[in-house]
């Protein structure tokens, strides 16, 4: 599965078709090795699945689409956006001797 990394990857009618298990299995697989951002659209009734289930694998719900009956929910997940580099954790603050004696946490 990790054969390459992509910019992008587009999970569309196919976690309805999954065991709940196999679908976890395929998109923390796609998240941690092969993409740098997913979209997932996905039937919830369908699918057995719930927005928990998403959010336990760092996805986001971002949109709701209605088609007659149907209601399809977009999940997405962005590498760069998932967890920023907090502000004090650079050489600005820690490992420049001509700070060392002047600040102290």
């Amino acid at each position: 599965m990790a054969a390459r990394r992509f910019d992008l990857a587009l999970v569309v009618d196919c976690l309805e078709h999954l065991p709940k298990r196999d679908g976890l299995n395929l998109l923390g697989g796609i998240r941690n090795l092969n993409a740098s951002r997913i979209a997932v659209l996905a039937d919830l009734p369908a699918s057995g699945w719930q927005e928990t289930d998403f959010y336990s694998l760092a996805l986001q719900a971002s949109e709701r689409f209605a088609r007659d009956e149907q209601v399809l929910t977009l999940f997405t997940y962005d590498l760069l956006d998932y967890k920023q580099v907090p502000d004090w954790l650079n050489s600005r603050f820690w490992a420049n001797p001509e700070n060392f004696g002047k600040y102290w946490w």
